[in-house]
């Protein structure tokens, strides 16, 4: 593959998963602007953008514009067009986009690269290092999507990881080492109570919740098998997410 078509690849999936995000506004808080991933061509970007609605569906528009952080396009590739202090829209000229498609699938298997210090920014990564590592599973890439953008706005959490099922989150366990694990109910083959009872014998120290549209009667199950928490998927919220991290991680 050459760079053009991986750069191409990269920024399909970022703009899969900021569509999602456009489209469950109403699952959001309300605010002016919401947190979109940053669509730039590097797979080690963890960045978040901050548009309207508005703002991002005028960049969508256009099949071969994104939205990135500035100082993220790629000089040769791409030609800044618009922006603003928050963002800048590229459009990219190189080869591998000329018939690619304007939506593609993003993996079911989604891990994020560690953060990597840099010498002028040295606080920031240190912070970065400090937040909790989050692993989502979930068979929905809506939810999944909203997870990210969630988990993004808060200022304890990171994710490191999402997938779409129990089986694919124990996989990841020793490669990822979660500090906590957002389990859907309802998955697949292996449920989260079935998932949750594994996690909490092989990892003790790592909090597990279980989230889902149908709660009721769930707390009690989920809290057996080892889960912290339960949550409603209406009430998946920052606030509400960081107030039960705070309230559940472990000491030391």
């Amino acid at each position: 593959m050459s760079t053009t078509d991986e750069l191409a690849r990269r920024q399909t999936v970022f703009r899969e998963v900021n569509e999602n995000i456009a489209s469950l506004t109403s699952l959001l808080p309300e605010t002016g602007y919401q947190r979109f991933v940053c669509e730039c061509s590097n797979s080690g970007c963890a960045e978040s953008l901050q548009l309207t609605v508005e703002e991002y569906e005028a960049v969508r528009a256009h099949p071969t514009r994104f939205a990135v952080k500035p100082g993220h396009q790629v000089t040769g590739i791409e030609r800044v067009v618009d922006g603003n202090g928050r963002f800048l829209v590229v459009e990219t000229n190189g080869p591998g986009w000329t018939h690619r498609p304007n939506r593609r699938s993003p993996p079911r298997v989604s891990v994020t690269p560690e953060p990597k210090p840099a010498a002028a920014n040295g606080a920031d990564y240190v912070m970065e290092a400090l937040r909790g590592r989050v692993l989502v599973a979930d068979d929905s890439d809506v939810f999944l999507a909203v997870a990210a953008s969630v988990i993004s706005a808060t200022s304890t959490l990171r994710l490191v990881g999402a997938v779409g099922s129990g089986l694919e989150a124990i996989r990841l366990l020793p490669q990822l080492r979660p500090d906590l694990v957002l389990l859907d109910f309802r998955m697949p083959g292996m449920d989260g109570v079935q998932t949750t009872r594994i996690i909490r014998r092989n990892e003790p120290r790592t909090v597990v919740m279980v989230i889902s549209a149908e709660p009721e009667g769930l707390s009690e199950v989920a809290e057996a098998a080892g889960a912290a928490a339960t949550l409603h998927k209406r009430d998946f919220v920052p606030s509400t997410l960081e107030a039960l991290w705070l309230k559940h991680m472990p000491d030391g």
